[in-house]
């Protein structure tokens, strides 16, 4: 080997060993300096519920240990598995504060979390793809009543959606419009508890305005199933589908500081 190639040969697994390096301190940065974890112990009318991630902090108040899993790994209720029975005293609710040793976005501070639950709460999972209920939205039988956005159409489609008589800012409403695979993902806020997939085969983009009730069964707007046929065209079919999953493994109660 000449002193050239040699010298080529060092140079690049010294920048592989850095890289590494640069990589587990990367990793090993993701963890929260300082977590306090307390069982709210108020009564359940005088609970303050707070959550979410800002700066340097995240905060969980009064909620359940599933909300910050869920959050964390972002998932949603149908997608974790093998969780312990309801009335558990895993389910808390807690407090918990946790804080950085820097300005953290949010993806960082879901991984942050993640490490958080695995940690204290020493949760241990893994994936699997289980075949689970879901929906499928298609085209009503009656037909669709919404048209494509004509070329040219800038005019903004808003926020989307009205749920329990509140606007509901789904996408960005300057949008002119959404796809299908769009409002498929927005439906998830009508919580079904199943994971909704676009099977309309409609391409293009389309105004959408839908106005439904979601916990108020005394509203003056349909459900969200009767809101999708008598309003866009579109229907909700009840189908199976392999739907990526996570199985818990272990999760226990954290000592409490």
């Amino acid at each position: 080997m000449t002193r050239r190639s040699c010298f080529a040969l060092c140079s690049f697994a010294a920048a592989a060993a850095f890289a590494t390096l640069l990589s587990a301190q990367r990793t090993e940065a993701l963890t929260f300096d300082v977590v306090s974890i307390k069982l709210n112990q108020q009564p359940p009318r005088e609970r303050k519920v707070a959550f979410g991630c800002n700066g340097t902090r995240f905060v969980s108040t009064a909620t359940g240990i599933l909300g910050s899993l869920f959050w964390a790994f972002d998932l949603r209720d149908y997608q974790v598995l093998n969780r312990p029975q309801g009335g558990s005293p895993i389910y808390g609710p807690w407090d918990i504060e946790a804080r950085a040793g820097f300005a953290i976005t949010e993806d960082q501070c879901r991984q942050m979390v993640q490490h958080m639950l695995e940690d204290r709460f020493g949760l241990k999972y893994h994936y699997e793809q289980r075949t689970l209920p879901a929906y499928s939205l298609v085209v009503a039988p009656k037909g669709l009543k919404i048209h494509p956005v004509a070329e040219g159409d800038t005019s903004p489609n808003g926020g989307g959606f009205t749920v329990d008589g509140s606007p509901e800012v789904m996408e960005d409403p300057n949008l002119p419009g959404w796809t299908m695979d769009q409002l498929t993902v927005c439906l998830g806020i009508a919580r079904l508890g199943r994971q909704i997939f676009n099977r309309t085969g409609l391409t293009g983009i389309y105004k959408i305005n839908l106005r439904f009730r979601r916990s108020d069964p005394e509203g003056a707007d349909p459900d969200v199933t009767t809101a999708l046929e008598t309003q866009l065209g579109l229907r909700l079919v009840p189908t199976t589908e392999s739907i990526r999953s996570m199985v818990i493994d272990h999760i226990a109660l954290p000592t409490p500081n």
